[in-house]
C-alpha cells in the first residue's frame, strides 16, 4: 500500500489531514520504539567510558579468546557486511555474558597487545562482575523506565542453538532448540529479516527476547551443517559437567560465538574416507560408449571385478581379514553414457585411469562432476573439447544419478563406526538415547545438504529414505529437511 501524502486525507477516516493525524501519531510510537532500543547503546557507552581496558581485555579474552593469532588478523579482512555482524554479535555478547573486573586500571593504556596473553590476564583478575548485573544496579547509567525493560529482556534467556523449521519471508521463523533433550521443543519468533534469507534446515546461534510474540534480540550466528553437529555435540558434553546454571550459559555463548567465529576465518571441516584418509568427495566421470561389446568383455575378464549392465560393476580390493572394500562403481545410463563413481577424488583419478586403459577407444570421457557431501557447492571439472557437445544432464537423471551414488557411499554407514557417535555405529549408537539424537542429526544434515543441493540444480532431492529404514526409523518422525 502506497503512503499517503502529507496534505492528503488521512486513510484513518477522521477528516483531518494525514500530517495531522495518524503520520504524528506513527512518529510518536515510531520515536518510543527508537528511543527503547536505545538502551542497550546507553548501556555499551557507559561501560566504554568507565571500564575501556576490562571492556577491550574481556572481548580479547572470551569473545575472541578461542581464535588463533593469524585467525584474529584476518577478521580485519572480512566484507564491511560481515564486520558489522561481529561488532553487533560481540556487543550484544559482552552486554548479556560477559564478565569483566571493575578494579583494573582504567587510565592503562588500552591499546591491545597484537599477543593477548590470555592466561596472565586471568591470574591477574580482581573483582570480576557480570556486566548485565553492572549496568542495571544503582550507580549504573540511567535509562527510561522501557529501555531498562528492553535490557531485562535481553539478559533474560541464554543464547540457544536452533533450527529452522519453517521460515516465512518478512514475519517470521518457527525453530526449534537442538539442546533440548527432554522434549521436541519449537516455537515462533517475529523476526523480519532474518525470515527472508534463512530457510527450513539452516541452523543459527541466537538469543530469544520473552513476549507475545517472541523475537530475537539482534545477534545472530549462523553456523554451517559441516561445523554443526561437532559444535552440538560439544555443548551437550559440556551442559553434562557444567555444575551451575551460569557455567551453562556462559559455555552455551562462548562455544557458539566461537564456533561462528572460526567459519569467518577458519578452513570449513572436512568428512574423511575411513580407509583411505582422504576428503570424501562424491566424483562421477560421465563417458559415451563407442563399443558396448569390447567395453563389456573386457570387464567380464577382471579377476577383481563382479556385476553386469543390469545393475551396475562394481571393482572391489581385497583388506585385512579376508573382507572386499569397493573401489569404484560402473553403471550405464540413457543416451549410451556410462558413469564412473568414487567416494574420493584419490580414488576417482585411479579409476579413471583404469577404465580408460580397460578398453582403449571403447569410451570417451565426457565431463566430471565432484559433490562435497557437506556442503551445498557443486563443482564441475574437466570439460571436453567442443562447443558443440551438451554436457548438462536433465534433472531427473541428475538426481537418479546421485540416489544410486548415496546408496553406495552409505551403503554399509548403519554398520560402520562414526567418530561423532564416539566410534560407535550408528546402530549401536541407537541404544542409547542422547546418542540416538545425535544419530538422528547426523541423517538430517545429510538431508540438508541434498536439499540445498537440489534447489541450486533445480532438480528434486533424492532421497535419504534408506538410511531411516535402515536403522528402523520412521523417516515422516524425524526428517527436516525434505
Amino acid at each position: 500500500m502506497n503512503q499517503p501524502g502529507r496534505n492528503s486525507p488521512c486513510p484513518c477516516g477522521s477528516g483531518k489531514k494525514y500530517k495531522r493525524c495518524c503520520l504524528r501519531k506513527e512518529r510518536e510510537v515510531a520515536d518510543a520504539e527508537y528511543q527503547r532500543q536505545r538502551g542497550p547503546s546507553i548501556a555499551l557507552e557507559w561501560l566504554m567510558e568507565k571500564y575501556p581496558v576490562g571492556v577491550d581485555e574481556i572481548l580479547q579474552a572470551d569473545f575472541f579468546g578461542g581464535l588463533f593469532e593469524d585467525e584474529y588478523e584476518r577478521l580485519a579482512d572480512l566484507p564491511a557486511g560481515l564486520a558489522e555482524m561481529v561488532q553487533i554479535n560481540s556487543a550484544e555478547w559482552l552486554l548479556a555474558d560477559g564478565e569483566i573486573d571493575v578494579d583494573v586500571d582504567d587510565e592503562i593504556d588500552n591499546e591491545i597487545d597484537d599477543e593477548f596473553d590470555h592466561e596472565a590476564y586471568f591470574a591477574s583478575q580482581g573483582n570480576l562482575r557480570l556486566v548485565r548485573e553492572l549496568v542495571l544496579e544503582p550507580g549504573g547509567p540511567l535509562f527510561e523506565v522501557e529501555q531498562r525493560r528492553r535490557l531485562e529482556q535481553l539478559f533474560a534467556r541464554s543464547m540457544g542453538l536452533y533450527e529452522v523449521e519453517e521460515s516465512r519471508p518478512g514475519e517470521g521463523l518457527r525453530l526449534r532448540d537442538t539442546l533440548n533433550r527432554e522434549e521436541s521443543s519449537s516455537v515462533w519468533v517475529v523476526e523480519r529479516a532474518g525470515s527472508r534469507t534463512l530457510r527450513r534446515g539452516d541452523i543459527l546461534g541466537a538469543r530469544l527476547i520473552p513476549g507475545e510474540p517472541l523475537t530475537l534480540s539482534g545477534a545472530m550466528y549462523p553456523i554451517p551443517r559441516g561445523s554443526y553437529l561437532n559444535l552440538r555435540a560439544g555443548l551437550l558434553q559440556m551442559l553434562d559437567h557444567c555444575e551451575s546454571e551460569q557455567e551453562k550459559r556462559e559455555g552455551i555463548a562462548f562455544l557458539i560465538a566461537d564456533a561462528w567465529l572460526k567459519t569467518l576465518v577458519g578452513a570449513p571441516p572436512e568428512v574423511v574416507d575411513r580407509s583411505t584418509g582422504e576428503p570424501i568427495l562424491l566424483v562421477t566421470d560421465h563417458y559415451e560408449v563407442r563399443d558396448w561389446d569390447r567395453l563389456t568383455s573386457a570387464l567380464a575378464e577382471q579377476s577383481d571385478v563382479e556385476g553386469d549392465w543390469k545393475g551396475e560393476w562394481v571393482r572391489l580390493e581385497s583388506v585385512e581379514g579376508g573382507a572386499k572394500r569397493l573401489l569404484y562403481s560402473l553403471s550405464s545410463s540413457k543416451k549410451g553414457r556410462v558413469q564412473l563413481f568414487a567416494r574420493t577424488l584419490q580414488l576417482a583419478d585411479s579409476g579413471r585411469g583404469w577404465i580408460e586403459g580397460l578398453a582403449p577407444g571403447a569410451l570417451e570421457h565426457r565431463i566430471r562432476e565432484q559433490v562435497d557431501p557437506m556442503s551445498s557447492r557443486v563443482g564441475l571439472g574437466n570439460p571436453p573439447a567442443g562447443p558443440s557437445q551438451d554436457l548438462e544432464l536433465p534433472p531427473e537423471e541428475m538426481t537418479s544419478l546421485l540416489q544410486a551414488s548415496y546408496e553406495q557411499l552409505y551403503g554399509n554407514w548403519a554398520d560402520e563406526p562414526v567418530p561423532l557417535l564416539g566410534d560407535l555405529t550408528p546402530r549401536q549408537a541407537l541404544a542409547d538415547e542422547r546418542q540416538r539424537e545425535a544419530v538422528i542429526e547426523l541423517i538430517r544434515t545429510y538431508e540438508y545438504g541434498e536439499d540445498e543441493r537440489a534447489r541450486a540444480e533445480g532438480r528434486e532431492p533424492a532421497s535419504f529414505a534408506f538410511l531411516w529404514q535402515t536403522l528402523g526409523l520412521n523417516p515422516e518422525e524425524f526428517s527436516s529437511a525434505s
